[in-house]
């Protein structure tokens, strides 16, 4: 049998980016590097003039509005190479001194944005007309009266940034590429790769294979521990720091205020999904016994949970077929979604970089540089259902980018987003692509299909288990309680007893804390990935139930961030995100599916 393919060999060089879109040469990075420090003074002179009336404040903000995008397309350009090829380090260095050096140019505004007062500030948002795209930036700002720094604080911080904030997960990244993590011979012979081929060793059908390969992948993050422990560790300790410089309490504080709630809501819902927990753990169970009967195992390990009956063949799709797929699937959105999507996924225009490689930093992502494209990442497609997920998902963030540029909505409302609407939208992609799925499959994969279209309802425990770990873990650095890699393992284990059956039982639980990469990357946006998940199941159920919805859905999602979330999710789609009832709809959902997978497996 043919080896699958899943980027033929014509199409190596097509999922490439075309970085040349954005710069052409060094010598056109250089000198918009030239451009943005003259700005960057320009910028400094307006220092002490904001107050001096409506006109001056414009001209200061429209300053800072161009230095900021600017130096977004040469900071968003230089990510994008090292991502390709973490050698490629160069220009990424040199992007956060220059961000450094920017923001101490411009560090004086919001010091001066809080002198000012907010009656002063909303004088002159009314006076002057151009204020008006900036007008819920500055309430942003005003909103943050109690948390200001002084401009000689806010100087010495934007000069620190890169030794005080950007140093982690470098360091995180650095350990994960100096181990390889191997390979595991298969009875065929095949050498396979255990980072860049781990979905099809998952399933592989020899006990052997799954459970080398398991191990390794475990062991490849647990030999530098000593490493992350140090690089979490330290991570923790400065945005606890850096928080309480801004008079929060500490960073969970200060992210839940970013995101426009309290400590207490994020810690209700935290709370409401644990005491659901059981249902989660039912779920596991129903899915490890059917393995265990369709394999006749007796004990279902974590590395069988790939295992489908005997002789199933893995849905498998090549990189041009994954695109079609995709696209069927978020047909619903409508025929602008659409072409907006083709427009993405074209070869022509070089805005995916998927092909596996070498040197890649791991996971996705997705940017938009200003006044340009959105570009997505991926640490090397494979042509699995993860895979075709990752692309749903990106896509959804890169045509919200899209959407609001298309709708010419101001710059920097399209930069207020708190984390969870932005994520919503992509989920609710996935939710598309998992129904379709289910629905268009031969009968030899509906189950196979029926199971990851369950799972997406029962994600939120996992997110749930994740995101409170970190969350626990700030207050548990911060008491004295965590500080070494065996203090990690531990507080893991124990925090994630309520969430997964396997917990007590195998070590690769203990290691979560080193394996999730945003917690040095992103601190403490995991929260966001949580309300998202309820966002995105009451947007979905919505958007199926009711076809006149779409309109409603694609009109906030070209909106831009203009009010606060809690109004904005409201005045577009009637979701009151301040219900103390809000999750209820996802918990019956929940037992009603679990009750329909678990008919569908004694069928």
């Amino acid at each position: 049998m043919a080896r699958f393919t899943p980027v033929p060999a014509k199409h190596k060089k097509k999922f490439k980016f075309d970085l040349k879109k954005i710069y052409a040469d060094d010598k056109g990075f250089a000198a918009d590097q030239k451009k943005a420090r003259s700005l960057a003074k320009k910028l400094a002179k307006k220092e002490g003039l904001l107050k001096k009336s409506a006109k001056d404040l414009l001209e200061a903000l429209r300053l800072s509005e161009r230095l900021m995008k600017l130096h977004m397309r040469l900071h968003i350009y230089a990510m994008l190479k090292f991502s390709t090829n973490i050698k490629e380090n160069r220009q990424l260095a040199e992007m956060e001194r220059l961000g450094s050096e920017l923001g101490t140019a411009g560090a004086f505004i919001e010091p001066e944005i809080h002198e000012m007062g907010a009656k002063k500030v909303r004088s002159f948002i009314k006076k002057e007309k151009g204020l008006a795209p900036f007008a819920f930036s500055l309430e942003s700002i005003l909103r943050s009266s109690e948390h200001a720094l002084s401009k000689k604080e806010e100087r010495v911080l934007c000069a620190l940034s890169p030794h005080l904030t950007t140093w982690h997960h470098k360091l995180y990244n650095v350990a994960l590429n100096r181990e390889d993590f191997g390979t595991v011979k298969t009875p065929e012979g095949e050498e396979l790769s255990v980072r860049r081929q781990a979905n099809e060793l998952s399933i592989h059908d020899n006990a052997r294979v799954r459970r080398q390969a398991f191990d390794k992948r475990i062991k490849g993050y647990t030999r530098y521990r000593d490493i992350h422990a140090f690089t979490l560790l330290r991570t923790i300790q400065t945005q606890n720091e850096l928080a309480r410089l801004s008079k929060f309490r500490d960073a969970t504080d200060r992210a839940a205020f970013h995101r426009w709630m309290t400590v207490e809501q994020f810690e209700s819902v935290f709370k409401q999904v644990r005491e659901h927990a059981n249902i989660f753990k039912r779920y596991q169970k129903a899915k490890r016994k059917r393995i265990g009967s369709v394999r006749k195992l007796k004990t279902v390990r974590p590395w069988d949970l790939g295992l489908q009956p005997k002789g199933f063949e893995h849905p498998r799709y090549t990189i041009d077929v994954a695109m079609k797929t995709v696209r069927k699937a978020l047909a619903p959105l409508g025929k602008e979604y659409i072409a907006l999507y083709d427009e993405l996924v074209s070869t022509k225009n070089g805005r995916l970089d998927l092909v596996s490689g070498p040197n890649r930093t791991p996971g996705g992502f997705c940017t938009k540089i200003p006044d340009n494209n959105s570009y997505i990442f991926a640490f090397g497609y494979e042509g699995f259902i993860g895979d075709l997920y990752l692309i749903a998902h990106e896509a959804g963030h890169a045509l919200q980018g899209d959407l609001m540029a298309k709708a010419r909505i101001p710059w920097g409302q399209t930069l207020l987003d708190p984390g969870y609407v932005t994520e919503a939208f992509a989920m609710v992609n996935e939710m598309f692509l998992f129904d379709y799925l289910r629905k268009t499959a031969p009968k030899d994969q509906k189950v196979y299909f029926e199971e990851r279209f369950v799972a997406k309802f029962f994600d939120i425990y996992s997110t749930v288990d994740t995101a409170a770990l970190e969350w626990d873990l700030y207050r548990a650095v911060d008491k004295g309680e965590v500080s070494t890699a065996d203090d990690f393992d531990k507080f893991t284990i124990n925090h994630s007893k309520d969430f997964s059956i396997y917990a007590n039982e195998y070590d690769h639980v203990a290691t979560k804390w080193m394996r999730i990469m945003h917690f040095t990357a992103a601190p403490l946006y995991y929260p966001s990935y949580v309300i998202a998940k309820y966002l995105s199941a009451l947007f979905y159920q919505k958007l199926i139930s009711d076809k006149g919805f779409v309109k409603e859905y694609l009109a906030l999602i070209r909106n831009g961030f203009d009010r606060p979330p809690v109004d904005l999710i409201r005045d577009f789609t009637g979701v009151n995100l301040d219900d103390p009832k809000i999750l209820s709809p996802l918990f019956k959902r929940q037992k009603e599916e679990l009750a329909r997978l678990e008919a569908i497996y004694k069928s």
